[in-house]
């Protein structure tokens, strides 16, 4: 007599899809009564086994392209990640890292293996470094760190780094850190810092001048008069900001103040001009006037600064 296989567990759910779907295919009914002969019965568990292995085929093929979506999935997500990701253990020992932070140190992903964060960040930043992995072993988690990192070829990145502490596979803890590349940031603040310097230092020349400085918008309307230009010509700041430009040039000039601003639109700087220009008590006075474009980002000239002398002062 042959005796059927025993299956544990989810097999038993396997053996019995299988005996079903051959049941259907031969029209069997599980509540037929006439009994199978031990060829047939022999017959109908080999088929059942073939019919597992086929179900077990199809649920394996599954799995495996779930299994190659999910790594696809992963790769976009790590590897291909706009910003840098890495993997260091304890010590700082870095384990893997994706494309954008070797990009971003100009190495391949191979060249991390084995080697310490530590050994891209410059002898000035290393104390930084320490204190963000001390809050990091202590707390699990660490606090935003801007710091520098030396590329292969020598010139520096900034970044932004931020970790959380985890576990691998094994269950060994390690440090997942997210390197974001701040350099542009970095390099405009700088930038920023030295035009506020200079505009400073621009606007204390502007101050402490002898010369009348002044600028106007391209409607004529005075923007900015420094102390120079209200002791040339009488104006406080606050009246001369209420004046247009045309209100201190005397009628028969006009006309060819309004050609020099074309010219100007044409050029950055004119050459000095002697003209006249009038004061607050009503006085004609002969002036050396130096005028220039000031430009947008853009390329437009948006406003005319001016540099104003009377010819018969001597300096």
């Amino acid at each position: 007599m042959v005796e059927k296989m025993k299956y544990p567990g989810d097999a038993n759910d396997l053996r019995r899809r299988a005996d079903d779907a051959i049941n259907r295919s031969t029209n069997r009914r599980a509540s037929d009564k006439e009994p199978l002969t031990a060829i047939q019965l022999l017959a109908h568990e080999l088929k059942v086994y073939q019919m597992e292995l086929e179900m077990q085929n199809d649920e394996l093929r599954r799995a495996h392209l779930e299994l190659e979506a999910s790594r696809a999935k992963y790769f976009d997500l790590y590897d291909m990640a706009p910003i840098g990701y890495m993997t260091i253990n304890a010590q700082g020992l870095i384990l893997e890292a994706n494309l954008a932070a070797a990009t971003m140190l100009g190495v391949s992903r191979a060249f991390f293996v084995n080697r310490y964060l530590s050994y891209f960040v410059p002898h000035e930043d290393q104390t930084t470094y320490y204190y963000f992995r001390k809050l990091l072993v202590e707390t699990g988690t660490s606090q935003p760190c801007d710091l520098r990192l030396t590329s292969k070829d020598g010139s520096v990145v900034w970044v932004s780094l931020e970790a959380v502490s985890s576990h691998d596979v094994k269950g060994t803890s390690v440090n997942r850190v997210v390197l974001s590349d701040i350099t542009w940031r970095k390099q405009a603040a700088e930038e920023n810092m030295l035009n506020d310097k200079i505009m400073r230092r621009l606007a204390v020349a502007v101050r402490d001048s002898h010369d009348a400085i002044t600028v106007q918008d391209l409607e004529g309307r005075i923007i900015a008069w420094n102390p120079g230009a209200v002791r040339m010509y009488g104006w406080s700041e606050t009246e001369a900001l209420a004046l247009n430009v045309r209100e201190r040039i005397p009628g028969w000039l006009r006309e060819d103040s309004l050609a020099s601003v074309w010219q100007l639109s044409q050029s950055e700087v004119l050459q000095p001009l002697r003209t006249q220009r009038i004061t607050k008590d009503g006085t004609i006075l002969e002036v050396s006037i130096i005028s220039t474009a000031l430009i947008d980002a853009e390329g437009q000239m948006y406003a005319i600064a001016t540099t104003e002398r009377a010819v018969n002062e001597h300096f």
